[in-house]
C-alpha cells in the first residue's frame, strides 16, 4: 500500500490530478515564458515560516556575462547566468566549475527557460546523508503545472507554479515540493515542501517567502510597461515594516563628522571618505567644505545645496544656482524642481540642466554601517528618465545609500562606517 500511495502522489503532482491544483490554469501561462534580463542590482529577501531572512543581490557583471552575488567577507564568490543557475564559485582566488561535494549546485539549473506548461527538466547531483554520511546520488525532477495569483508579503503576482520530486537513487526515499516562479519579479516568490516518502525528508528544509524585492531599469531608467509594481530601484518593503518619524529636519553638520562609503559600478568599484573639513563664507552666504582626497565639496549651510566642487584647489564643477538636492523637512510626497546652469570651468562647459525631485517613501535599508529608517528622494530629467535616488537617514545626518543612473550603467553608494564628533569647545 505504501508503494501506491507514493505513485499515486507522484501522478498527482505530475500529471495534475482533479481538485488539486487549486486557481492554477494554463490558459493563463504565456506559451513560452522567456529567461529574465537580470541586471546589477536586482534584490530579492525572504523570510521562512520560523522568522529567518536572507537575500540576494547581484552587485557585478563579468566579462562572461555572469552576475556575481553579494556574499560575505573571506566566503566563495558565486557568479550566476540569467536563469539563476549557479556557474562558477572562486574560492582562494581559484576558479570552480564543475559540481563538487562542496558546490554540489554548480551547473544545476532551479529554473530552464523558456517555460511553458507541461515542460519538465531533471538533474543529478551527489551528496552525502545527514545520518551515516554515505555518499548518495539525487535526481531531481521538476515539472511546470499551470500559472496562478499568489500573494506573499511583497505582494501579488501572477506566477508560474512548479513541482519538484527528488528521488535518492538506489533508495525508496523520495519528496515533493512546490516553487512560484513569477515573471514580474524575475525570481522565486514562494517555496512550500509537501509529501515525502518518510516524515524526515524535509527536516532540515523549512517553506518560505517573499518579503521585498528591487528591480533595476534597463538603460534609461524607465521600466518596460508591463512591469509593475514595487519602486523601479529600490526594494519594496510594506508599510508595517517602514516604522520610524515621518519627517526629517534639516541637519546640523559640524567640523569632524565624517562619512565613509563604498561604491560598485561597471567601471570598477572603490571606497572614498567625505569629512567636514571647515566652514566658509563667501559672498555672505554660509557654507560646509567636505573634504575627500584632493577634492572639496561646498555646500550651502543653511540647506545642504550642492554649490560646487573644486579639485586641487580649482573649479571643477559648479551649479548656479545651488542646486538643492533635498527640501527640508522632508515628508513622504513632497517634490520640488530645480533650474540651473551646471559648469564646468576647465572644459569650458556649460549647460542649463532641469531636475524634478520627490520624496517617494520611507525605506528600511540595510547597508554595511547598520540599518537605517530612511527618506528615498529621486531626481528625475523632463522626460521621467531616472537619474539620481538618495536614502537619507536623519541618525547619519546624510544619505545612507545613493544610486547614480549613469550613460554607462548604474553607480551605487553605501555607507560603510560613519563618525559625527559633536561642536568642538572654543579654545581658551
Amino acid at each position: 500500500m505504501r508503494v501506491l500511495s507514493v505513485a499515486l502522489v507522484s501522478a498527482c503532482v505530475f500529471l495534475g490530478c482533479a481538485g488539486t491544483l487549486g486557481n492554477r490554469s494554463t490558459a493563463l501561462c504565456p506559451a513560452a515564458l522567456s529567461a529574465p534580463v537580470l541586471r546589477v542590482g536586482d534584490t530579492w529577501r525572504w523570510q521562512d515560516d520560523k522568522g529567518a531572512k536572507w537575500y540576494r543581490r547581484y552587485v557585478r557583471e563579468t566579462d562572461d556575462g555572469l552576475l556575481e552575488a553579494e556574499g560575505r567577507t573571506n566566503a566563495p564568490r558565486l557568479f550566476y547566468d540569467q536563469a539563476h543557475t549557479l556557474r562558477k564559485v572562486i574560492v582562494d582566488e581559484q576558479e570552480v566549475t564543475r559540481e563538487s561535494l562542496d558546490f554540489a549546485m554548480l551547473g544545476k539549473p532551479p529554473l530552464e527557460f523558456p517555460l511553458a506548461p507541461g515542460k519538465t527538466w531533471n538533474y543529478l547531483r551527489h551528496g552525502r546523508a545527514t545520518i551515516g554520511n554515505d555518499l548518495l546520488t539525487y535526481r531531481t525532477t521538476f515539472a511546470v503545472q499551470g500559472c496562478e495569483q499568489i500573494t506573499v508579503p511583497a505582494g501579488t503576482f501572477l506566477a508560474v507554479v512548479i513541482t519538484e520530486e527528488q528521488a535518492i537513487l538506489g533508495r525508496v526515499d523520495r519528496g515533493w515540493r512546490t516553487w512560484w516562479y513569477a515573471p514580474e519579479v524575475k525570481y522565486f516568490v514562494k517555496l512550500t515542501h509537501g509529501h515525502a516518502s518518510h516524515p524526515g525528508f524535509w527536516a532540515s528544509f523549512r517553506d518560505w517567502a517573499l518579503t521585498a524585492y528591487q528591480i533595476m531599469p534597463p538603460p534609461g531608467g524607465v521600466l518596460p510597461p508591463s512591469s509593475t509594481g514595487p519602486s523601479p530601484a529600490a526594494p519594496a518593503l510594506q508599510g508595517a515594516d517602514v516604522v520610524g518619524p515621518t519627517i526629517a529636519p534639516a541637519p546640523s553638520w559640524d567640523l569632524g563628522h565624517e562619512w565613509t562609503f563604498r561604491w560598485v559600478s561597471p567601471r570598477g568599484s572603490g571606497t572614498f571618505v567625505w569629512t567636514v573639513a571647515r566652514e566658509e563664507v563667501v559672498a555672505d552666504i554660509p557654507q560646509y567644505v567636505v573634504k575627500s582626497g584632493t577634492r572639496e565639496i561646498v555646500y550651502r549651510k543653511a540647506d545642504l545645496a550642492w554649490m560646487l566642487e573644486r579639485v586641487g584647489g580649482a573649479v571643477d564643477e559648479r551649479s548656479t544656482p545651488a542646486e538643492r538636492r533635498f527640501d527640508w523637512p522632508l515628508v513622504v510626497g513632497k517634490e520640488w524642481a530645480e533650474t540651473y546652469a551646471w559648469e564646468n570651468p576647465s572644459a569650458r562647459s556649460t549647460e542649463t540642466r532641469q531636475r524634478r525631485y520627490r520624496v517617494e517613501a520611507m525605506d528600511v535599508v540595510t547597508v554595511p554601517a547598520g540599518t537605517f529608517h530612511t527618506f528615498r528622494v529621486s531626481s528625475k530629467d523632463p522626460t521621467g528618465r531616472l537619474l539620481n535616488e538618495y536614502w537619507y537617514a536623519s541618525e547619519v545626518k546624510w544619505f545612507v545609500k545613493q544610486r547614480r543612473f549613469l550613460s554607462y550603467g548604474m553607480e551605487e553608494r553605501e555607507l560603510v562606517e560613519f563618525k559625527l564628533p559633536g561642536p568642538r569647545a572654543p579654545a581658551p
